[in-house]
């Protein structure tokens, strides 16, 4: 990060400019986060409500389509408007497009209830992962040892506060009026994106403006590609824990405005981990390295669905789930996203856009083909925590493998990953 952009250690203004962006930072994660306890939780019921938790596996196809026309149309704008700039145009659509589906959820319209689930999936993963490309343009991996925690951790206040109350707004407005709670969150993260500094690109280089030239990015980088790898096995994995969790949440709570409650307080203990875990990651990644962070999630994530497997009850997937979401949310995003600092400008957008956006919610897509193709064949209900729990093996193989890069990668940019 030059001087000009405010790096620490800088004059007296840029000190004070680097705080305002931290700040800014910080708001943007509590309200966007905030957003997402609110419509989580309430979406989810209205989802199960509709169609049971035998619908999700065609709910997470429909996702993976809408996240592909979603990250087509990013990649295309990214590169050619400023990047904070564009985050004002992408809440405004998001806004539109929930009006419209919760307008349609109270006539009644068929369908509803399904694309508001993919509307909930898309819009928080292509504006979480605006935010970290903003954050990645502007910290070296010294400040993102330390800050990138914090960030997690505001976030985390913000889902605390939200999934603690919308099991009694559900009961006091009902879980359909629940997500109307997004608009003026929403409307917070709008002010923020629009005080953000401007990302800035390198040198001259101009980054591909289209889904296909993001893929030639990927192709093209040996390290992006294992990335993406790492980031679909993890999503696969967290995905098969979430359907067994629905399934039993499913059978245990039938009433809807009770479910979204327990959604609701299951969420709320996933960012009480998360957010202890976040404000402890600047240590952790200290004590542990971003390598050694980054093994540590599944070897922790595996112990807790090997537990489930040897008591197989709500609790147990419930703490599982916990597990799995707290420790996404937290150390692994933070770790993860420091990967990404050694990369080029393009690598960082288009790459990212890519990997993240797109990978995140295709292997939704991908994971609901296994769930299908389990239930085709009368596979055990356990069936699918089993194959959870040998990916996970295949998650540590990987990881192995793209630290190595990344550590070549930071010696080369003179610093120690």
């Amino acid at each position: 990060m030059s001087p000009a952009e405010g790096a620490p250690g800088g004059s007296g203004g840029e000190e004070r400019s680097e705080a305002f962006t931290i700040g800014v930072l910080c708001v943007f994660c509590f309200a966007l986060l905030t957003s997402y306890g609110f419509a989580r939780p309430s979406v989810e019921s209205l989802f199960i409500d509709a169609y049971t938790s035998e619908g999700l596996p065609y709910a997470w196809i429909g996702v993976a389509v809408a996240a592909t026309v979603a990250t087509a149309i990013y990649g295309r704008f990214a590169g050619r408007m400023e990047l904070t700039r564009l985050f004002g145009a992408v809440i405004g659509v998001i806004l539109t497009l929930l009006g419209l589906l919760l307008a349609a959820v109270h006539l009644e319209v068929p369908g509803a209830a399904y694309l508001l689930y993919l509307w909930k999936d898309v819009y928080i993963v292509v504006l979480v992962e605006m935010f970290w490309t903003v954050a990645n343009s502007h910290f070296r991996l010294k400040e993102a040892k330390w800050l990138y925690g914090f960030f997690c951790a505001c976030g985390a206040v913000g889902g605390m506060l939200a999934n603690a109350l919308v099991g009694d707004v559900a009961a006091a407005i009902g879980t359909e009026k629940a997500p109307l709670l997004v608009f003026p969150l929403l409307g917070v993260c709008f002010v923020a994106t629009q005080l953000m500094p401007a990302t800035r690109k390198q040198g001259r280089e101009k980054p591909p403006t289209d889904l296909l030239a993001g893929l030639r990015v990927i192709r093209a980088s040996r390290y992006l590609g294992l990335l993406l790898a790492v980031i679909a096995t993890v999503q696969v994995v967290v995905t098969l824990i979430d359907y067994q969790f629905n399934v039993l949440v499913e059978a245990a709570y039938p009433d809807k405005d009770v479910r979204t409650g327990v959604v609701g307080d299951v969420y709320f203990y996933i960012e009480v981990v998360s957010f202890t875990l976040q404000v402890g990651t600047g240590l952790v990644v200290r004590f542990l390295g971003v390598t050694g962070t980054l093994l540590a999630v599944p070897l922790l994530l595996g112990a807790a669905v090997t537990a489930f497997l040897f008591v197989p009850q709500f609790l147990t997937m419930a703490v599982a789930k916990v597990a799995s979401k707290a420790m996404d949310y937290s150390i692994f995003r933070a770790a993860k996203e420091m990967l990404y600092l050694p990369l080029t400008y393009g690598e960082r957008t288009q790459g990212k856009a890519v990997v993240d956006i797109l990978t995140y919610r295709v292997a939704k897509g991908g994971t609901s083909f296994l769930v299908l193709g389990l239930n085709a064949i009368g596979a055990p209900a356990m069936a699918a925590t089993g194959v959870a729990l040998g990916l996970t093996a295949g998650w540590v193989a990987l990881t192995i493998a793209i630290v190595r890069r990344y550590t070549k990668r930071m010696l080369a940019h003179g610093e120690d990953g």
